[in-house]
């Protein structure tokens, strides 16, 4: 009796401290690391920054459609970009960092907030650590994720 008690407890405890993930873990999650890492630039309502940082707010939803526009969403914070990118009439030209040194689950966290907060997309279920894991693995370079957005804007015209 006293080893199915202390088997029970242990099963009851192990239990207790796996972390559970949600949808809305990783909503407060993908809110917090915005807050911390882009905000400063992107703007609170991701409107971005005149000359400084591109609108996010009903800009970048727009690549969820196409694989190699999710490539370019998760290429984006893990290599960053350098070089002139022209929206809604503004021109920005500057280097976005990368933010590589973040976990794969935070990077997807991050940009699941950025679709649903300011493009209205909830539906990412693409997007998850593996996926961020699998794109990490690849490589790539600012110049790479810039010529890639390049080849993305002809496609979109």
């Amino acid at each position: 009796m006293r080893v199915a008690v202390s088997v029970s407890t242990c099963i009851i405890a192990m239990t207790m401290t796996v972390p559970v993930t949600t949808f809305a873990d990783q909503a407060v999650r993908g809110k917090a690391l915005y807050t911390e890492h882009c905000q400063v630039c992107h703007q609170p309502d991701g409107r971005g920054a005149q000359g400084v940082a591109p609108p996010l707010q009903n800009t970048v939803g727009r690549y969820v459609d196409q694989p190699s526009g999710r490539e370019y969403l998760v290429s984006v914070p893990l290599t960053g970009m350098t070089g002139m990118v022209e929206m809604e009439g503004m021109r920005f030209l500057g280097r976005m960092p990368s933010f590589a040194g973040l976990a794969d689950e935070d990077i997807a966290a991050v940009l699941r907030y950025v679709l649903a907060q300011f493009n209205g997309i909830s539906d990412a279920d693409w997007l998850t650590p593996q996926w961020v894991a699998q794109m990490r693995s690849r490589g790539g370079s600012p110049g790479l994720t810039y010529a890639l957005r390049a080849k993305l804007a002809k496609g979109l015209r």
